[in-house]
């Protein structure tokens, strides 16, 4: 706000209708006192102090409304600003996560890659390591085979020679055995080796009653073209061959594969 200030020496009050002559010759009778003076400077005074008082209140009023404009264009200038920064922010935190699931689900898939192909290769390891293994027991079953089954009938076959010399019962038990087969048919024969028949049947009375033969009708005949041991049985419809070396040769057979 400026400031004004009279001089009151230098104020002067002149009618704009009198004359200049007049003026002068009143100039020392009309000169106005102090209290007029003092007067007519305070309304100057207080007319210029109000004019500038209002002068100022309005550029303050103005001054006001620009700065409240200002700081509404400030404030919506920073909303805007942190707007598009908590958008941008979430985009960035967006792709940052898609990256993140796609690295994940890259590595997902390359680590399954690896597990299956580790999977395959333990798996045909595992395969070729069976074929091996299996391979070599098969090896190991035919070397002993070769030795052991013929060993095993040899000793089978002297075991069992040693049983039917000293009883009977093993060669009668074949003899049952193969007429219970054949029970249904009613009558049956029984052809043996000349050895055979001399032990078991020739000098042997009553032999069909060992056998318990029921109804069963039996007769008792030397083949010579059977071994010590050979047995056949032979009915009307069927022949069943009994004798132990067949069986043994049957049974090494089938171990021999």
């Amino acid at each position: 706000m400026s400031s004004f200030k009279i001089e009151r020496h230098r104020v002067r009050l002149i009618p704009p209708d009198m004359p200049q002559v007049q003026i002068q010759d009143n100039e020392l009778s009309a000169r106005p006192s102090e209290a007029e003076i003092e007067r007519i400077y305070a309304e100057v005074f207080e007319r210029l102090s109000r004019e500038h008082a209002e002068q100022a209140e309005l550029i303050l009023e103005e001054a006001g409304e620009k700065a409240r404009a200002t700081i509404a264009q400030a404030q919506e200038q920073a909303r805007a600003i942190l707007d598009e920064a908590a958008a941008q922010a979430e985009r960035i935190e967006r792709e940052a996560q898609e990256k993140m699931r796609a690295e994940e689900e890259r590595r997902a898939a390359e680590f399954k890659k690896l597990c299956e192909e580790e999977t395959r290769r333990l798996q045909q390891a595992h395969q070729a390591l069976a074929e091996e293994l299996h391979g070599r027991y098969q090896a190991l079953v035919d070397e002993v085979e070769e030795g052991v089954v013929p060993l095993v009938m040899e000793i089978v076959r002297k075991v069992i020679g040693v049983k039917l010399s000293e009883s009977d019962d093993v060669f009668l038990g074949l003899v049952r055995a193969g007429i219970e087969r054949l029970r249904q048919q009613g009558a049956a024969t029984i052809r043996v080796s000349p050895e055979d028949y001399a032990r078991y049947f020739g000098q042997r009375p009553g032999w069909q009653s060992q056998l318990e033969t029921g109804d069963m009708k039996l007769t008792a005949m030397a083949d010579s073209g059977l071994s010590p041991g050979g047995l056949v049985v032979d009915t009307e419809f069927e022949c069943v061959d009994l004798s132990i070396d067949r069986q043994l040769d049957e049974i090494e057979k089938t171990l021999g594969g």
